[in-house]
């Protein structure tokens, strides 16, 4: 089922929608895509969609070109994330990697950099809340990074 859904779910998320039940951002939205994003996202569980949005994360690093391996906090926040995934990690953990993440880019004067950091730190930070699980696919929408 996690295939399934999650292939729909990008391909979805690839016409540039968000996957918030309440409007956060200001772009336009297709209500018939926008409910069927909602709906799979409620039967998606935690585990599947963190794992979509660290795939999403490193589509994104890929696509602006920083090399995610070469940033020490961004490959634990991956394997703090991970981690938590097989229960291994606790929230705590996933919520510090996110924070150090999110610490990198408020110190970037490049607006892509700072913008692609911020995805990740979302990404990173999807074990600890609901919300931040689509935090990532937002920011991209918002960036027009998904097409």
């Amino acid at each position: 089922m996690f295939n399934i859904i999650e292939n729909k779910v990008f391909l979805i998320s690839r016409r540039c929608t968000a996957l918030a039940t309440r409007i956060k951002i200001k772009i336009a939205y297709n209500t018939e895509i926008r409910k069927e994003i909602d709906e799979l996202y409620r039967l998606m569980d935690k585990v599947a969609l963190a794992k979509w949005a660290l795939s999403i994360a490193k589509h994104i690093l890929e696509t602006v070109d920083i090399d995610y391996k070469s940033i020490d906090e961004i490959v634990d926040g991956f394997r703090v994330n991970e981690l938590w995934q097989i229960k291994k990690a606790t929230i705590h953990e996933v919520r510090q990697a996110g924070f150090k993440i999110h610490k990198i880019a408020r110190e970037s004067d490049n607006e892509i950099t700072k913008t692609a950091l911020r995805v990740v730190g979302q990404a990173v930070s999807s074990g600890h809340m609901r919300g931040a699980r689509y935090g990532s696919i937002r920011l991209c929408c918002k960036s027009n990074w998904i097409s």
